[in-house]
Parts: structure tokens; C-alpha cells; sequence
């Protein structure tokens, strides 16, 4: 079930459009393409990852890579397909070695991120491992991370937030696949139930750790 009113693509391709020219960190000086995001957010999710990695910077699209086909295995599994999201990061350009951004460089983008859910409208934000997570919530994002995904978080303007374990995750850690995929099967059956999220409630149990 898409946001009330759907998204403004016009709204989105301006914010687009200042991504692809932005200079407000040192990440600009690097990068071959800036990645804004891709989608028509009419399913009213936005899902939002870390940072840009090599394919991602060569192409100037998002999760084009290995993590990219875990997402779409998570989008299947949910039933719901990938060109009806928008799926962006909350750094638009890659960092150096495919390191951590910083938390200068995530509040440096944070306002095009801002933009990008103001002109989606989304019903839901999904925060693709705890990078995506503490983008979206700054200060106010909860430090177990391990115990969150597959429950809801309260997120910015009153958008629920499901977190998820980021794609890349189950590259290096296969026994969380079923975990992973877990997730997104309980998310697509909520999403499409129209059911509202409350913070805390848990579709799916997160992977047990080490």
C-alpha cells in the first residue's frame, strides 16, 4: 500500500539532480558517479542502504552488485517488486575502499535523504543494516542493533521504520540467509495486510548471534 498521497517525481528527480552535483563533504572528490537512487516509490517503500560500492560508483546506480541480487532475492520473497520501491543509501558516493562513512559524511547527505522521503510520501522506510538505520536516526538510533532487524523503529516525521540486515551481510555470513529472507517474506505479508507498525513490534525473530 503506497503513502496517501504518492510520490512527487518531480520533486524527486530536483533532489536527484543536487545528489549529482553535490560538494558538501570530501567524498565528491573521488567518486566517478554519485548514486541518488532508483525507483518510482509507488509501492510507498523506501529502502534505504549504506554507501555506494565500486559497481555502484561505475554505474551511478544503487545495489547493482552482489548485494544487490540478495536484495532483490528479499524483494521476491516479499512479493514485491523492485521498480516499485526506491532504493537509495544514506552516503551517495563511495568512500574510499569501500570503508564506513562517517558520521560527518552521513549528516552531509542526510538532507538529500530528507528531500528524497519528503517528495516519496512513503508509507514505510526499511533501514538496510545499522548504517542505514543510524543515517536515518542519528543520535536517537538504538545501539543493539543485533536484536532489531526484522521489527519496526519509530523513524523521521512519523514514518515507521523496518529494519532489516543489510544484503552484503549474508554474503560473509550465509547461516543468516534464512533469517534474512525470513524478514522480507513477514515484511511483504505486512505490507500488504495495510496493518499499521507500532515501534517494537517484531515480524521476525532476528538471526541468532555468535
Amino acid at each position: 500500500m503506497p503513502g496517501p498521497l504518492g510520490p512527487d517525481l518531480d520533486a524527486l528527480a530536483a533532489t536527484a539532480g543536487r545528489v549529482r552535483s553535490c560538494a558538501l563533504c570530501p567524498l565528491h572528490a573521488g567518486r566517478t558517479n554519485a548514486v541518488p537512487g532508483e525507483g518510482d516509490g509507488s509501492s510507498g517503500i523506501l529502502l534505504v542502504g549504506e554507501a555506494p560500492g565500486r559497481n555502484e560508483d561505475e554505474t551511478g546506480r544503487p545495489f547493482c552488485g552482489a548485494a544487490g541480487k540478495n536484495l532483490d532475492l528479499g524483494l521476491a520473497a516479499a512479493g514485491i517488486a523492485r521498480p516499485s520501491v526506491f532504493v537509495t543509501s544514506i552516503v551517495k558516493c563511495r568512500p574510499p575502499e569501500n570503508r564506513d562513512p562517517t558520521p560527518g559524511e552521513k549528516a552531509s547527505c542526510r538532507p538529500h535523504l530528507m528531500a528524497q522521503a519528503a517528495a516519496l510520501r512513503p508509507r514505510v522506510i526499511v533501514a538496510l543494516g545499522r548504517h542505514g538505520l543510524s543515517g536515518l536516526l542519528g543520535d536517537m538510533a538504538p545501539a543493539a542493533f543485533s536484536r532489531l532487524p526484522g521489527s519496526f523503529v519509530a523513524g523521521p516525521d512519523g514514518i515507521p521504520v523496518f529494519v532489516s540486515l543489510h544484503p552484503a551481510a549474508i554474503i560473509y555470513r550465509q547461516k543468516w540467509k534464512e533469517a534474512y529472507l525470513a524478514h522480507w517474506r513477514a515484511f511483504g505479508e505486512w505490507h500488504r495486510s495495510g496493518a499499521a507498525a507500532r515501534p517494537g513490534m517484531v515480524l521476525s525473530p532476528p538471526p541468532p548471534q555468535e
